[in-house]
């Protein structure tokens, strides 16, 4: 009789410590998951260090020389304002890297700079200034779409754009009207 008992509470020990184990694994994967949506107005769900490698290529990119000329800011501030999120750019399974600085913002419109990790380092694979980015599920040439946003006080705009083999090119361009929420189809410019 105390044998069953006993092993009914083993049976019972076994059980419980698979569901905690089953638990903590999908919370770690949960935790693991990348963020996908990187919006002006919202935090960066998890940062990661800006590697030295990017700092320098971002210190170069037109984008922020063109800040500097205009202010009197110094370098050293601005390159300390860049905040970096994990993400996954194209397939390879490496963390990539969204980037953006807060400092280079306008009115609902701010820089995002996506870097790809290879084994020489990181690459500069896309720029814009919008009010959004997201990193879509299809995938061209083993690089995920990408959706830009941006808006004025009437409209929202979005651009779709995908990977050549090459570099991201526009595929589809909206422009949706605020105060009526139609949306139409309006050509893509040709920079992002």
């Amino acid at each position: 009789m105390m044998n069953i008992g006993y092993k009914r509470l083993v049976t019972l020990a076994l059980v419980i410590l698979a569901s905690s184990a089953t638990a903590h694994a999908s919370t770690a994967k949960k935790q693991l998951t990348l963020e996908t949506e990187f919006a002006l107005e919202s935090p960066m769900a998890r940062t990661v260090r800006v590697p030295p490698a990017v700092l320098q290529q971002l210190a170069a990119h037109h984008d922020v020389k063109d800040f500097l000329d205009g202010t009197r800011g110094s370098a050293a501030e601005v390159l300390g304002d860049f905040e970096a999120a994990p993400a996954h750019i194209n397939t390879d399974g490496a963390e990539d890297l969204v980037v953006r600085n807060s400092r280079l913002d306008g009115a609902n419109i701010g820089p995002f700079w996506l870097f790809t990790r290879s084994a020489h380092g990181y690459n500069l694979v896309f720029f814009t200034r919008g009010l959004g980015i997201s990193i879509l599920k299809p995938v061209a040439h083993g690089y995920h779409d990408l959706k830009v946003s941006s808006a004025t006080a009437g409209e929202l705009f979005e651009t779709w754009y995908r990977f050549d083999g090459r570099e991201y090119r526009a595929k589809e361009c909206t422009s949706t009207d605020l105060s009526t929420d139609r949306k139409v189809g309006v050509p893509c410019s040709g920079e992002p």
